[in-house]
This record gives C-alpha cells, sequence and structure tokens, in this order.
C-alpha cells in the first residue's frame, strides 16, 4: 500500500500524465497525477478512492481488506482493461503483491493440477542454476553471475520473450512463469556435452544444470553430469569418491533418494517403489534438489566444510625419540 493508489491507465494516457518508472521515487508521481485529478463529483480515476483524503492529511493508506482490495482491483482493470499486457513497469509491480494477495486467499479453492508449474523468476532461476538474488522494483540481479552465464541468460530471453537483461539486471515481462515454457526455451537453446565447466550453464543438462552448479558452490567439486533425457536415472561424477560419498550424504539428507558408487551417484528414485518413478518426476526431483541446494547454500557449504575435517585422515603421531632409544 506504500504505492497506492493505483491510477487508470487510460486516465494517465489521455491527460498526459504517462507511466511511472519504477526506477523513480513513487510518491511525485502520485502528487503530480493528483494535481491533474481535480476532486469534482465523479468518481476519481485512481483507487483506493480515498486515498486523496488519506495523503492529504498526511496519513498512510490503511493496510486493510477494503484497501487492499480495491487497489488490487485497479491493477486488474489496468490489464485487462487498459493495456492489456505487462510491458509497463510501473503495472509489474502492483501485479506482482496482486497475484501473491490472491494466491495466498484463494488458492486453495482452486482446481486440483491449476497453476502448479507456476513459480516466480527467482525460483525458475535458482533451480536452473543462476545465480540470482533479488533486487529493488521487481528486477532480479545477476550480479554474482558470470559474463558467459548472462550473456546465455540473454539468449533464453530472447527465445522465450520472457523479459530484459540490461548489464547485471533482469526485468521479467511478468512476476510469474510457467516453468514449463521456461525449460522448453533451456531445452531448445543449451548445448550439448557431458563434461566440462560446473559453471557453464550453457552446457549443462536442462535438469541438472542447477542441481551441479549448486552442488559445486557448497565445495563439492563434478566432472561430468546427465539429466537421463527420459531414458535413464540422472547421474553425476565427483571430481573425487569422498566427494561423491559428500553428494550422495547432502542429498539424502534432504531425502533418502540416491546412490553413490565410486566417484558416480545416481538417482535412485523415491517413495514406496522407486523403480516406478515415472522419468519426467525424476527431472522434477532434479530441480526440487537444485533449489533446496540454492536456498541452503550457505549453511550446507559450512556442513561440507566441517565434514571434510572430520574425514580427513590423521597422521600418525610420531614415535618419541627417547622412549625409542630406552628400548633394548
Amino acid at each position: 500500500m506504500a504505492m497506492a493508489p493505483v491510477f487508470r491507465s487510460a486516465w494517465l494516457q489521455g491527460n498526459a500524465v504517462g507511466e511511472w518508472d519504477p526506477a523513480q521515487e513513487r510518491r511525485p508521481f502520485v502528487a503530480r497525477a493528483l494535481e491533474k485529478a481535480a476532486a469534482g463529483d465523479g468518481p476519481p480515476p485512481f483507487a483506493p478512492a480515498c486515498a486523496r483524503g488519506h495523503l492529504l492529511a498526511g496519513e498512510k493508506l490503511p493496510a486493510d481488506w477494503p484497501h487492499v482490495m480495491a487497489t488490487v482491483a485497479q491493477a486488474r482493470r489496468n490489464l485487462f482493461q487498459g493495456g492489456k499486457n505487462y510491458r509497463a513497469g510501473g503495472e509489474r509491480q502492483f501485479l506482482e503483491p496482486a497475484m501473491a494477495i490472491l494466491w495466498e486467499v484463494w488458492r486453495f479453492e482452486l482446481p486440483a493440477g491449476l497453476l502448479l508449474t507456476r513459480v516466480t523468476w527467482l525460483r525458475a532461476l535458482l533451480r536452473s542454476g543462476f545465480l540470482a538474488r533479488e533486487a529493488e522494483n521487481g528486477r532480479i540481479s545477476l550480479a554474482d553471475e558470470t559474463e558467459a552465464n548472462r550473456k546465455y541468460l540473454q539468449k533464453l530471453l530472447g527465445v522465450g520473450h520472457f523479459g530484459t537483461l540490461k548489464s547485471d539486471a533482469f526485468l521479467p515481462n511478468e512476476p510469474f512463469i510457467d516453468e514449463s515454457l521456461w525449460l522448453r526455451a533451456v531445452d531448445a537453446t543449451h548445448g550439448a556435452a557431458e563434461a566440462g565447466r560446473a559453471d557453464d550453464l550453457a552446457i549443462l543438462d536442462t535438469h541438472m544444470a542447477g542441481l551441479v552448479r549448486w552442488l559445486n558452490q557448497v565445495g563439492i567439486a563434478t566432472e561430468a553430469s546427465c539429466d537421463g533425457h527420459l531414458e535413464r536415472r540422472p547421474s553425476f561424477t565427483a571430481a573425487d569418491e569422498d566427494g561423491a560419498r559428500l553428494a550422495a550424504w547432502l542429498l539424502n539428507f534432504r531425502m533418502p533418494q540416491f546412490n553413490q558408487a565410486g566417484r558416480t551417484v545416481k538417482y535412485a528414485g523415491s517413495g514406496p517403489n522407486p523403480a516406478a518413478s515415472k522419468p519426467a518426476d525424476r527431472l522434477r526431483r532434479m530441480l526440487d534438489a537444485a533449489e533446496w541446494l540454492a536456498k541452503n547454500r550457505d549453511d550446507l557449504r559450512e556442513m561440507v566444510s566441517a565434514m571434510r575435517r572430520v574425514s580427513a585422515p590423521k597422521a600418525s603421531p610420531k614415535p618419541d625419540a627417547a622412549a625409542a632409544k630406552a628400548r633394548p
């Protein structure tokens, strides 16, 4: 509600007010728009309708249901009765929280299976191995990402028309993405190499890129990986056997589903009958594991470091020289 009121898109255009630029402060824009919206008998061109009175009195707009729902309703009207798209950056600032509010309140009323693949863009990027974090004004920062991976992401965004990447900031067209559409773009864009740099997302398999990237981020080096391509079980090869044991232990810490033999770790399946797991379910599990690694990477990195310390072979104590001389 700190950004309210929401103005009618058609009114803004008709009165030469223009759209709000999310890179600028919201309040000066609101003040300019309210000057144009003279008080009168007709309905005000913004919601909540009482916003002018609250702001003139130096008050914050109440964050109760009547005010919140009036704001959400105007954001919805701008989308469906205005430009019918997400291109205006200012509109996205209202659509994401509006979607989040409506989802939390009514998601249990929706038919089973509806919107199951809709995820936030941050989740989609993390599950695919990108070093992404939330930034201001609906943007996602990739400042920690490599230049090569930013170029790869730029290519993916062009394939799917998902949004724009300027420097290291990603501004999505929509706050949520159907993950199946995103993965389809990844499938169509990435190269094919089972071995290579673990931070080169462009050559990693679609459903293994995230898991491999985050394992390396927490301190477990890998050399090769394969998501099975719906024919075989996903697997990866660690740089050494100790790393493979640690990786299996770490992944099974969340849910027992990985087997380790030598330097190879393979997905074994889950549930009462692991052998019966469907190929598509196996691939989804790889994305789930990647997201878990990404969200807990700082703690997991410490765990891996501690496990390496306690499992490192201890040097045998040197015999006492004086005691050795005293022996007959």
